[in-house]
């Protein structure tokens, strides 16, 4: 009869790969929908450092569009806008401005002239109503400020 050590070394017991989950808590009164962007299967090897899963807030949808520079005048944080998308023509959604950028988004190199000045935008957030369920995220949309002309 073998001792205990060496029967351990001869005939090792099987080793069981651990399974890790990870339970994604859900915050109250939060709706979301998940999209994967692969297909991934029970029992996958995921690599490091990828997206497993993007979560949609589906309950804060926005937009964001970008105005020229004479435009930010006439546009503040709280202002009512039009918003139409192609997948209902002539229907207007109403939105609400809820950030105006503080810089400059896309600037070129050199500012100097007029000209360059006018190609600058700003960022502008508008939040879209949450009861619709027609608006969907990534959505094209059209933007309409009331006081622009």
């Amino acid at each position: 009869m073998l001792p205990n050590c060496m029967r351990d070394a001869i005939s090792p017991k099987p080793r069981l790969t651990p399974r890790f989950t990870t339970p994604i808590p859900r915050p109250r009164n939060w709706n979301f929908c998940a999209t994967m962007p692969d297909a991934r299967k029970v029992g996958d090897v995921l690599p490091a450092n990828r997206d497993v899963a993007t979560l949609l807030l589906t309950h804060h949808l926005w937009v964001r569009v970008y105005v020229p520079e004479p435009w930010l005048g006439l546009i503040k944080v709280g202002d009512s806008v039009r918003v139409r998308v192609d997948s209902f023509p002539g229907k207007d959604f109403e939105g609400t401005v809820e950030q105006v950028s503080r810089q400059a988004e896309f600037t070129p190199r050199n500012v100097q002239t007029v000209s360059d000045r006018i190609r600058q935008v700003f960022g502008v957030k508008v939040r879209l109503p949450s009861n619709d369920n027609r608006l969907r995220a990534g959505m094209a949309a059209d933007v309409y400020f009331p006081n622009v002309k």
